[in-house]
């Protein structure tokens, strides 16, 4: 990943993800979250240092948003991870369209 604070100059950063995708990135409130393949959830308030988040599955993350101090994680099959700034990461059951 590559972060800038001017969109003019990059820096290349590195998020732990190993050999698996980085699939989305959202920041909110001073907090960074990358998401990707295998479950694989990061979060980080540098773009340095980035923190393993026990997701408990291994399909991917294609999504990430954050309002209100929320965090979500959007998956396969509806899959929904949601913390909340300081709190413990939740999962939702699966969202199925009817």
């Amino acid at each position: 990943m590559a972060v800038s604070t001017n969109a003019i100059t990059w820096t290349t950063r590195n998020a732990n993800f190993g050999t698996s995708t980085i699939n989305a990135l959202t920041f909110h409130r001073n907090l960074f979250m990358a998401v990707g393949d295998g479950g694989q959830i990061r979060t980080s308030t540098d773009t340095i240092s980035w923190t393993s988040r026990v997701s408990n599955t291994g399909g991917a993350f294609f999504g990430a948003v954050s309002a209100l101090g929320t965090y979500l994680a959007i998956g396969v099959s509806g899959l929904v991870h949601s913390k909340q700034q300081g709190a413990a990461l939740v999962q939702f059951a699966p969202v199925v369209n009817t």
